[in-house]
């Protein structure tokens, strides 16, 4: 009845908790509500802590039955609880000032979320104990259920979890009308396609079409009887107003024909994802269930039990049906011709870059300066993705590129030696702008040499490119761990080098460069977070497709060849040198391109933003997300990067709370959140030679 690992695989967890405990991480975020009025993020963690030691019991148990779990599961829980009660007996055995002496941060236990709310400590030990009993029997019934089932309710949960946790962050995104129109569109499309069976290409574009204009005639007209007023059928409650469905009520042509775009887009999507692969069929479902689910969040002005309630079941069903749908449109999919796959690819990516466009006036100024650190590090992914991913190049000074590409911009374009003849350092050149930017010769009579950030740009890639194969030219011959530790030194030498105030002159020392000009854009200057995003968001779009043409290309070929094994790739012909410093010179070239864009939306770069730990960071996001595939340097630089800004509201306990996201996310997936699929050749070629056959014989 009892595993061998049972009491074991339990104390783990417990002593765990105990570290968490002493923390005061069961403490600090009492006051931190998930659900508003019921439910903090303190109880959360506390019952995550012992469902975990009730989960990790019962495990070994999957093939004996739903009682031995049971039974082990809440022995676990025991366990995990009675360590606790351990802890808070000796708590409350010695002087709180002394062991406070020890754990600074430790709170007082009585009345905690441990104790349950007692003030005394045996009916806090009872309800400690009983609780941990309960959820360890919940947790060893729910492992044994089929896995699809645990799949559906442990995301359905932690949908719920994530959305309250950033609730004060995500509360204005989107409103219930709009989020009401663009679902019920969607879902509308999808279902009338499935139930026609229609399976070409026109066919659905048509259908969907035409559902989005009908509903967009539909919402257009409640939208102005209802005038969009608080309290109306789209609007409910909430404060701030729609987007998309206050465009019909202005009365303007280009609103009505961008409402009127916007509807059948979501039309045409929903039609057409009844045959389309997986990756684009679930993407598209759970971009519904998320828009929906917050548009319910910003229907009143915190999560309630009744709208968690709401969210969860949203969230359950979209979890539970999406595996039986995918499986039948990716089918489908496989049995279209080319030319119809190609078209529902175009509407699916026509979309998502409608999405992307219209991203910031919904985010806001906060989530907007997020994601534009995002798009920094994708676009220095992308290119350590080709050194790492494939060429299996190991490059730990990566942040030398990105330092080299933020100073030849900087110093290009603002006031120096180099662009102002006669200014000793920089501090003598802001002293010069200082005193002549109110006079009529302007900056360009006393900095003649200065360049615009458009001029500066294409230059700093450049010399980015020249150094990274500069530098790859005497550690040809270096593998593995040397070649880290070669490039490893390159950067520590570079950062010396600008933080050096010998360099002062040039790189502005400690102090750095600043007043660095934004990009202009035809008279536009892109100054503001969300003005910079499209300036970021073109291009990372460019250079994922570069490197996706270069991947599928002869020379990615050679690439991929090198990184498996170099002594069979230079056997088959292929020239080492030439393929190695290429990989370099595209590498560094990525890294100076967003190093050249940081600057510039900073207005200024630092010694202290090119260390070590940002080539550290580039890595780990290309392995996190799964290295040799762009869609994986997608994810890791949001789990990577974003999460941790999000998660500010956690204090000191985000970077914690961050890396035990990590360990668990590589224990479950070791090869990264979105490995790249082998290239199946003579599946492919055999599923279309069938689906060739098959379609001649539908024709005779």
């Amino acid at each position: 009845m009892f595993g061998k690992r049972t009491l074991r695989n339990a104390a783990y967890v417990g002593i765990v908790a105990v570290i968490l405990a002493l923390m005061d991480v069961y403490s600090s975020f009492g006051r931190k509500d998930v659900i508003t009025d019921f439910f903090n993020f303190s109880q959360l963690l506390f019952y995550v802590t012992l469902f975990a030691g009730g989960l990790v019991a019962a495990r070994g148990f999957a093939d004996r039955g739903v009682m031995p779990a049971v039974v082990n599961g809440v022995l676990g829980g025991l366990v995990v609880s009675g360590i606790l009660a351990a802890l808070l007996a000796f708590a409350d055995s010695v002087n709180f000032d002394d062991l406070r002496f020890i754990f600074p941060n430790l709170s007082p236990l009585s009345g905690s979320t441990l104790m349950q709310g007692q003030a005394e400590l045996l009916p806090g030990l009872f309800l400690l104990i009983m609780a941990g009993a309960l959820v360890g029997g919940l947790a060893g019934f729910i492992s044994q259920l089929p896995m699809r089932v645990q799949n559906t309710i442990f995301g359905a949960v932690a949908a719920v979890v994530i959305i309250g946790v950033l609730q004060g962050q995500i509360n204005r995104v989107v409103t219930l009308g709009d989020a009401t129109a663009i679902a019920v569109t969607f879902i509308a499309a999808y279902l009338l396609t499935n139930s026609f069976g229609f399976n070409s290409s026109l066919e659905q574009l048509l259908l969907g079409l035409g559902i989005g204009i009908g509903g967009a005639i539909i919402f257009g007209l409640v939208a102005s009887l209802t005038g969009m007023e608080r309290d109306t059928l789209l609007r409910g409650s909430q404060q701030f107003s729609p987007t998309l469905l206050m465009l019909p009520l202005t009365g303007d042509l280009l609103s009505l024909l961008i409402f009127g775009g916007a509807m059948a887009l979501f039309g045409v999507l929903g039609a057409v994802m009844t045959s389309a692969s997986k990756q684009m069929h679930d993407a598209s479902w759970y971009f519904i269930a998320i828009i929906v689910s917050l548009g319910l969040l910003a229907s009143q002005k915190n999560l309630t039990i009744m709208y968690a309630i709401i969210i969860t079941v949203v969230m359950g069903l979209t979890f539970a049906i999406i595996p039986t749908l995918s499986q039948r449109a990716n089918t489908a999919f496989f049995a279209l011709p080319r030319p119809a796959k190609a078209v529902n690819r175009r509407v699916f990516y026509i979309t998502v870059g409608v999405i992307l466009l219209v991203v910031p006036p919904f985010m806001g100024l906060s989530l907007t300066n997020t994601l534009n650190l995002v798009m920094i590090y994708i676009i220095m992914g992308v290119g350590m993705n080709v050194m790492i991913g494939y060429a299996g190049l190991l490059d730990l000074g990566y942040v030398a590129s990105f330092a080299i590409g933020a100073y030849t911009a900087g110093i290009l374009t603002s006031p120096s030696i180099l662009t102002c003849p006669g200014m000793v350092n920089q501090a003598g050149a802001f002293d010069a702008l200082r005193a002549f930017e109110d006079s009529v010769l302007g900056l360009q009579q006393i900095c003649p040499n200065l360049l615009t950030f458009w001029e500066a740009w294409p230059i700093a890639i450049i010399v980015s490119a020249f150094t990274g194969m500069m530098l790859g030219v005497p550690v040809l011959r270096l593998r593995g761990d040397y070649l880290a530790i070669v490039t490893l030194g390159f950067g520590e030498i570079l950062q010396r080098i600008i933080s050096s105030s010998t360099f002062k002159p040039i790189f502005g020392g400690p102090q750095g460069i600043q007043r660095i000009p934004v990009p202009n854009l035809f008279g536009v200057e892109l100054a503001r977070s969300t003005e910079v995003y499209y300036l970021f968001l073109l291009v990372v779009a460019l250079g994922a497709l570069v490197v996706l043409r270069l991947a599928s290309s002869r020379l990615g070929r050679a690439w991929r060849a090198l990184r498996d094994d170099e002594d069979v790739a230079e056997a088959m012909g292929i020239n080492l040198t030439v393929a190695k410093l290429l990989a370099f010179g595209v590498s560094s070239a990525f890294s100076g391109m967003g190093g050249a864009l940081f600057g510039a939306s900073l207005q200024g770069i630092f010694p202290n933003s090119f260390v070590l730990l940002v080539s550290i960071n580039v890595l780990s996001l290309v392995i996190l997300g799964g290295m040799g595939g762009i869609p994986g340097v997608f994810i890791g630089a949001f789990v990577l990067v974003g999460m941790p800004e999000i998660l500010r509201e956690l204090r000191d306990y985000r970077l914690l709370a961050f890396g035990v996201l990590l360990v668990v996310t590589m224990l479950l997936r070791p090869e990264g959140l979105i490995p790249p699929q082998p290239p199946k050749l003579s599946e492919q070629s055999t599923a279309h030679r069938k689906a060739e056959a098959a379609a001649e014989a539908a024709g005779d």
